[in-house]
């Protein structure tokens, strides 16, 4: 009796052992992921806004720059600029019917003043003009509406919430 104990331990054993090695290695495939929400309330509410303003045009969503900007062969900065053009995602871009780019719309969130953003706010400018592409920034705070919305992307881009009235006014005034 006792000589069928030892080997019936050991089967025990490679059993458990096995199992436990099948069951870790199914644990290493799961990836634990969660789906999320595309937009953030605000770019929601912008978005909305915008099809409100634009109805006959296509607006889409963290689009990549690299779905509209060709970083050219002979680009002196060609490292730089791909590298930025493959990292960067526009929030909005509004396209005419006929899919050409009107503008590319920031939602500013405050994060442009963080450690090294500027410099990267600024080459994503400097790519957007030099590819001929219109940027429009939208400051922290509240958002232009109907005729407001229409003027900061159709007209110089450039308006300041006032804090007191709450309304937007263009910086020449």
């Amino acid at each position: 009796m006792l000589q069928w104990v030892l080997p019936t331990a050991v089967g025990i054993l490679i059993v458990a052992v096995g199992f436990a090695w099948v069951k870790r290695r199914q644990a290493a495939d799961v990836w634990l992921l969660a789906p999320k929400a595309m937009l953030s309330a605000r770019e929601r509410s912008f978005h909305r806004l915008l099809v409100s303003q634009y109805p006959e045009h296509y607006i889409f969503a963290k689009l990549a720059l690299s779905q509209l900007i060709e970083v050219l062969p002979d680009s002196a900065h060609r490292e730089l600029v791909g590298n930025l053009v493959k990292e960067h995602v526009a929030a909005f871009v509004l396209c005419r019917t006929d899919y050409s780019v009107m503008a590319i719309i920031e939602l500013d969130e405050g994060t442009r003043f963080a450690p090294g953003m500027q410099a990267r706010e600024a080459h994503t400018a400097k790519a957007l003009q030099s590819a001929g592409l219109r940027l429009v920034r939208i400051p922290p705070g509240p958002l232009p509406e109907g005729a407001d919305l229409r003027l900061v992307i159709e007209g110089d881009g450039y308006l300041f919430m006032s804090p007191t009235v709450r309304k937007w006014y263009p910086l020449s005034a």
